[in-house]
């Protein structure tokens, strides 16, 4: 099959859409690439947001042009404008929710424009992967942090333990994006960037994990209550899978070698997993709108509603400690009250349970002016050879700068800035089709990208045992 013209000659422009937390490192990497890009267009649905980051991009000192423009996907009089956008470009990165990356893909692949994404591969994007390839066009899917560099830096250990003639048995795959440890000053150990409830529907989701070579699905609670302590990098942690993690399994090239596969996030040690359990019993993650014939108009009202009860705060906690079967003084107090799920607070009217302590959440788990974030991720492979078994670990921590990127951003757009440049330059060379990055040759060159940025995967073999 052909390869993808490498196409030195011009420099070549790209449609950036979305102003969201993420967009702004993953631009400034590519804006300072003055020898691959013309010019960047960057839409989005509030054009001063997006004003705002190419101007943060300049400061920084990106010299290629950034041109901005207002788009908004969900409106279809601006059917029109997305596709005069997307004919102005060579490809298009959307950076938008994931519910909208067909929509712009559709319209891409039909003006014959690459298109990429940080996002899972949906079934739609799956689909048009097949006609990109069709018209000799390039898709790139999941090419952020997690998902992203997460395949990249798995990949990378397990094409070398394959090389070096081994099997992996066991895989363990892990990645979270928390408050660095000087900046985790709540019982959660948990801060929002953006609106909390995401993160907490994904309590109510299952997850399925491969144990001794067969799918096994757990419930939210099951996820939350069999989470597994681990410290990494001399952080104390907890981890617990999402989503289905066997879908993973043949793209890493294990099928029909590995026996037990975990994917999925980290929080602290103690902090996150008891706490939303209890929540969702005392019935805080239920998505019924309360009816306006319960009278909540304070969280202590919620409480009592949820619980059944009537009296005081006081009365509230001893009906909670009795419904979870703890002492009135137990740890998990620390979190209700952190939230002041027994206080007078105004509650937002005619929201569900979730909604409301959503709202809790968001006004008191931010991050404030000069704390940091961190991405930490782990790989654990279990490896067996003709003589011997080891155990190797794969490791990258890094953090947010204080009042600057955050390391979500950076982890999260870097990677796909880098694969549009590499690609753009011509030193990334790829058939015609759509890709996640599992294979080398686009790994490979990322990874050495990102080590010269400071975000570093580092293997060490942590035992062997001969046998």
């Amino acid at each position: 099959m052909s390869q993808v013209k490498k196409q030195k000659v011009g420099k070549k422009s790209l449609l950036v859409l979305g102003s969201g937390l993420v967009v702004k490192p993953g631009v400034e990497y590519m804006a300072k690439q003055s020898t691959v890009f013309d010019r960047i267009l960057l839409a989005s649905r509030t054009e001063a947001k997006a004003t705002a980051i190419a101007a943060a991009c300049r400061e920084a000192g990106a010299t290629v042009p950034i041109l901005t423009s207002e788009l908004d996907v969900t409106k279809d009089e601006h059917a029109g404008r997305l596709a005069d956008l997307v004919s102005q470009v060579d490809g298009v990165l959307s950076l938008l929710p994931y519910l909208f990356h067909a929509q712009v893909a559709e319209e891409a692949i039909r003006q014959g424009k690459h298109f990429f994404t940080t996002s899972y591969e949906s079934p739609e994007l799956k689909a048009l992967g097949v006609k990109a390839k069709e018209k000799g066009l390039l898709m790139l899917n999941e090419c952020g942090v997690d998902p992203g560099t997460d395949h990249m830096s798995a990949m990378r250990t397990i094409d070398e333990i394959h090389a070096k003639g081994g099997r992996v048995v066991e895989l363990a795959s892990f990645c979270g994006g928390l408050p660095a440890p000087d900046a985790n000053d709540n019982p959660f150990g948990y801060k929002f960037s953006w609106a909390p409830r995401g993160v907490l529907l994904a309590a109510k989701n299952t997850a399925t994990v491969l144990e001794d070579g067969k799918a096994v699905t757990r419930t939210g609670r099951e996820v939350y209550s069999t989470a597994v302590r681990e410290t990494v990098r001399g952080i104390e942690l907890e981890r617990f899978p999402l989503r289905d993690g066997t879908m993973f399994v043949e793209p890493y090239k294990l099928s029909g070698e590995v026996r037990k596969f975990h994917r999925g996030t980290y929080r602290y040690a103690g902090a996150w997993c008891d706490a939303i359990m209890a929540l969702d019993s005392l019935g805080y993650l239920s998505l019924d709108v309360v009816p306006a014939s319960a009278n909540v108009a304070t969280y202590l009202d919620l409480a009592r509603h949820l619980l059944g009860v009537a009296g005081d705060a006081d009365a509230v906690r001893a009906a909670v400690a009795k419904k979870l079967d703890i002492a009135v003084d137990h740890d998990l107090f620390k979190h209700f009250a952190f939230v002041d799920l027994f206080g007078d607070e105004a509650v937002p009217k005619d929201k569900a349970p979730l909604d409301v302590l959503c709202a809790a959440m968001e006004k008191r788990m931010q991050y404030a002016p000069g704390e940091r974030d961190m991405i930490i991720m782990r790989h654990e492979y279990v490896c067996e050879y003709e003589d011997r078994h080891e155990t190797v670990e794969t490791v990258m921590n890094y953090f947010g700068v204080p009042d600057g990127d955050t390391a979500m951003a950076r982890t999260v757009s870097w990677p796909i800035g880098i694969a549009i440049t590499k690609l753009y330059s011509g030193e990334i060379s790829l058939p015609p089709g759509a890709y996640r990055p599992t294979i080398p040759e686009l790994y490979n060159p990322i990874l050495d990208e990102l080590s010269k940025l400071g975000v570093e995967y580092t293997d060490e073999v942590v035992s062997t045992t001969q046998k």
